[in-house]
């Protein structure tokens, strides 16, 4: 089975490594130190996991965030920063983020977070899987006819299908 991949950004390369060191067994992890490099990592290696920090030196874990929901697939997002604040909090929400995790940070509850994140991200896939699996089986192209008559009978259906039964 493929190993999730995780992707950290920090500015600070201490905790860059502290922290692809404490989840190296559990993910394939690649780190960044600023948004060109994560901007890169983003596209290059598609992670299902993000762990951003809020300052990035001059720069803003903000633009990773909307950097990584940009993706066609977007991976989980968590923001960590030393600065916290509710503001903060809800402004990383809106950008997408999965959740937002404070610094000086516990490793335990950080990966808690991620395991959290990512089996958010495998049902949502999963459900887009077999959305599009029903809907690819709802037997309508099994039946033939294009004319006029026939594409209104087709249209009926699609609105009756998802009704309950009444018998």
């Amino acid at each position: 089975m493929k190993m999730p991949v995780l992707l950290i950004v920090d500015d600070e390369k201490p905790t860059r490594d502290a922290l692809r060191m404490g989840f190296q067994d559990d993910y394939e992890v690649y780190t960044a130190a600023n948004l060109s490099q994560a901007s890169a990592l983003l596209q290059e290696e598609s992670p299902d996991l993000v762990l951003t920090d809020l300052r990035l030196g001059g720069e803003s874990g903000m633009d990773v965030l909307k950097a990584a929901a940009s993706l066609p697939h977007p991976p989980q997002s968590i923001m960590m920063t030393a600065y916290g604040s509710v503001d903060a909090a809800v402004a990383a929400m809106k950008e997408g983020a999965y959740d937002f995790v404070t610094k000086p940070l516990n490793l335990d509850a950080v990966e808690l977070v991620l395991k959290r994140a990512l089996h958010t991200r495998n049902l949502e896939t999963a459900n887009q899987e077999l959305t599009t699996r029903i809907q690819a089986d709802s037997g309508l192209q099994k039946l033939l006819g294009r004319s006029a008559a026939m594409e209104h009978v087709f249209s009926i259906i699609r609105q009756v299908a998802p009704a309950k039964r009444l018998c």
